[in-house]
């Protein structure tokens, strides 16, 4: 039709309970012939948060190799494009989520390290990188200011740096009507985190919750094109650690919670985190979530 070759994707909702929720990634099931050029072109165009691309394995083992993109840049590690894939991968399609099915597990490659997803009733989910913490932002008027919210508006933690992959700065905040409250300002952001070590944010509230969430979030990356994510399982690693870090509601007595995210984007996100630690440090980290297939697309490349 165009000359050149058709490539067909699917259309998934990721962290979603129903449809038109959570985060949107698009899969290519069968990416055979396509560079790392080509693909960031796709993913470019189509303008989705993430877009993933299934290729043979090379590596025992592994069913398919992933490689994931952001409008701007690829991403060496991203749970949620591999939860996505393997959705796909099972003849999720447009198909409804099943309500329950045997616990299943499939391995998929990647640039950094193989991973691993679960696949149990409706959620599907996969082990995050342990956050590692770095410097304090020292000026908390310039990130209240950057978030058009008043510096009496933060709560008392540290604006400590906080990476399982995308490196954010952590802003703990003292209810949820502040976090609802949120406009990211570019201007200042370009002028003061741009070239931060983590030009990313996380704002949080543990306070004002809904019933059964631990805490809701929200995630600024415009640092990878994106304004803002409507689900950030990057984001779950830092949060969780930094409230164990720093003593803040009950993460030391629980092995799981639930996150929140995405209510002011109008894509409610659940995200659910099972997590150990010890001493304060988590130990082990698997972030998981239902998926909802939204429909089948094809772009000539």
């Amino acid at each position: 039709m165009f000359g050149r070759a058709p490539r067909t994707y699917q259309i998934v909702n990721v962290f979603a309970e129903q449809p038109f929720c959570g985060k949107t990634v698009a899969v290519f099931p069968d990416s055979t012939g396509l560079d790392g050029a080509s693909m960031q072109l796709i993913a470019r165009e189509l303008g989705f948060p993430r877009t993933a691309f299934v290729l043979p394995a090379t590596s025992e083992g592994a069913q398919a190799k992933v490689r994931v993109f952001t409008p701007s840049v690829e991403l060496n590690g991203a749970g949620l494009p591999t939860i996505a894939t393997v959705f796909v991968l099972q003849g999720g399609s447009v198909e409804p989520p099943r309500p329950s099915a045997p616990s299943t597990r499939i391995i998929l490659e990647q640039d950094e390290a193989p991973v691993s997803v679960a696949y149990s009733a409706r959620v599907y989910s996969v082990r995050q990188e342990l956050p590692t913490f770095g410097s304090i932002f020292p000026e908390r008027e310039t990130i209240a200011a950057v978030l058009s919210l008043r510096p009496d508006e933060l709560a008392e933690g540290p604006l400590e740096v906080a990476s399982a992959g995308v490196p954010y700065v952590m802003v703990p905040l003292k209810n949820a009507s502040s976090l609802a409250k949120i406009k990211l300002r570019e201007s200042i952001w370009e002028r003061t985190l741009q070239r931060f070590e983590a030009p990313n944010l996380v704002a949080f509230s543990l306070k004002g919750t809904p019933p059964g969430y631990l805490a809701q979030l929200r995630a600024f990356t415009p640092s990878l094109g994106v304004y803002e994510e409507p689900a950030s399982e990057e984001a779950c690693g830092p949060l969780i650690g930094y409230a164990l870090r720093h003593g803040l509601g009950n993460v030391a007595s629980g092995t799981h919670a639930i996150l929140s995210q995405g209510t002011e984007l109008g894509r409610k996100s659940t995200l659910h985190v099972s997590y150990s630690h010890w001493d304060g440090v988590l130990r082990d980290l698997r972030v998981g979530g239902p998926c909802v297939g939204m429909g089948t697309g094809t772009i000539y490349a």
